[in-house]
């Protein structure tokens, strides 16, 4: 049997396109293997490939604490049916790999630099306000042309932060596990990897403007004169009385499991025991 040469061109065609196509679906499933089909708590989920992943350096509050179930709901919103990629990943004692997760999804991109672009022309709208205002200020010298410049600036500057803040609300920040802290959902553990110090700094700005877990309605206060803090940390409960000297440093935050109680048998029945450190404490 004699092969011509257009048969060879049409067999080579064919092989060709068979080993694109494959390739397309090799390239599919492992671009779809890491698509999150399920969001287990405020800093777990899994993947299409069944992988469970935990967010690295970070903790969010279970589902029973105090903003569990938004902590989950805000997860969901960052990550639920979309692709991830997994850095600097690690394996826990559960043989959960515990990762800092990127959403790969275009949207969330295109939000976060519109975003940043957006926040780097206001800095520089408002410092040119700002001296330009500073300037029309000086050239004044009646006191009433002042304060009527002065209020017209507090009234700029106030609308320029609050249209700031909002577009800083509204910007997706496509590294999960720093969008988490950032707005208060999930407290700042630990971390040694390049991501870890833009983590941290989140953290700390959510503490400072009390957001999510650090705001009044998960640190709490005693009700009905029940002062003993229950304090749970590194896994050990321990109660605290008001005459111990730890007590005003004492924080009750609510959503890690932390509780008021009213005499010490509400507390040991909880599971909590005295602290060592407080060798005063009395019933």
């Amino acid at each position: 049997m004699v092969i011509t040469k257009k048969r060879i061109h049409i067999l080579l065609l064919v092989f060709l396109m068979v080993s694109l196509l494959t390739n397309g679906i090799l390239v599919y499933q492992n671009l779809e293997r890491n698509r999150v089909l399920k969001v287990i708590d405020g800093d777990s989920f899994e993947t299409r490939d069944l992988k469970r992943v935990r967010l690295l350096g970070i903790d969010a509050p279970e589902l029973d604490n105090c903003l569990g179930k938004e902590a989950k709901e805000k997860l969901s919103a960052l990550i639920l049916g979309k692709r991830v990629r997994l850095k600097n990943p690690l394996t826990d004692a559960y043989g959960r790999i515990m990762a800092n997760v990127i959403v790969e999804d275009i949207g969330t991109w295109t939000n976060y630099i519109r975003g940043k672009l957006q926040r780097r022309k206001d800095t520089k709208t408002q410092s040119f306000k700002e001296a330009k205002t500073q300037s029309f200020k000086e050239a004044k010298t009646q006191s009433f042309k002042e304060a009527k410049t002065q209020r017209s600036k507090e009234t700029k500057t106030q609308s320029f932060k609050e249209a700031k803040t909002q577009r800083i609300k509204e910007t997706i920040d496509p590294l999960v596990n720093r969008a988490m802290v950032a707005e208060g959902m999930a407290r700042y553990e630990f971390g040694k990897n390049e991501y870890s110090p833009t983590i941290l700094e989140a953290s700390k700005k959510a503490k400072e403007e009390k957001l999510g877990i650090y705001s009044d309605k998960c640190i709490t206060k005693p009700t009905n004169n029940c002062m003993i803090k229950g304090n749970i940390r590194n896994g050990e409960k321990t109660y605290y009385l008001p005459s111990c000297k730890f007590y005003k440093q004492t924080e009750i935050d609510e959503a890690y499991g932390d509780k008021w109680f009213c005499n010490v048998n509400e507390a040991v029945k909880a599971g909590f025991s005295n602290n060592k450190a407080c060798s005063n404490n009395l019933n």
